[in-house]
């Protein structure tokens, strides 16, 4: 991948998403985190480098960023764009459990990113386990989500579906969101 990648580093107003590359030490990271595979899909395949390598680099099928917050660097968790398991969602991983702003400041940073280098998906989905915290749902509802409550590839009981569709998109953020395309596809 390319260093000029505009998605490499999001400034956001809570945290900084950095764009992570394949590595042994992103392979640990990501085996630590209890729920991975739960949250990511990625259920059969060990999590290591190569596989890493495999998913974000070869089938350009998993994004990973890590979110650093603040001048200290404090790592806050992960989130994940999934294109390998179904329809494309993002997944989110914090350390310190729920947390509104960062959530709602990493969504609010990869929609365009997604949007933008994905032109082939005409949607984005977001999955919540149930019960929904309000403050949460109304965030995805503000960002242009709409709940989809009969996703027949779930268990609707446990977890909450939405979906944002690229017309939803175009009339949420327009073309506001400027890119520089780097020599690579996304």
């Amino acid at each position: 991948m390319s260093e000029e990648l505009p998605y490499k580093e999001l400034e956001g107003a809570f945290v900084t998403l950095m764009f992570r590359e394949p590595s042994a030490e992103l392979a640990e990271a990501l085996e630590g985190i209890p729920v991975i595979r739960d949250l990511t899909g990625i259920v059969e395949l060990p999590f290591n480098e190569e596989t890493l390598e495999h998913l974000i680099v070869e089938e350009d099928s998993f994004k990973v960023w890590e979110l650093i917050k603040g001048a200290d660097n404090e790592r806050m968790g992960f989130v994940f764009f999934v294109m390998f398991d179904g329809p494309p969602f993002i997944a989110l991983y914090l350390y310190g459990g729920p947390d509104l702003n960062m959530a709602k400041d990493c969504i609010e940073q990869l929609v365009p990113v997604f949007f933008h280098n994905v032109p082939e998906e005409s949607s984005l989905f977001y999955y919540e386990p149930r019960p929904i915290d309000e403050e949460i749902h109304a965030a995805l509802i503000d960002a242009g989500f709409d709940h989809w409550d009969e996703n027949p590839t779930i268990d609707n009981e446990t977890v909450a579906c939405y979906v944002l569709e690229r017309h939803t998109y175009d009339a949420y953020y327009g073309n506001e969101q400027e890119f520089e395309q780097g020599d690579e596809d996304y």
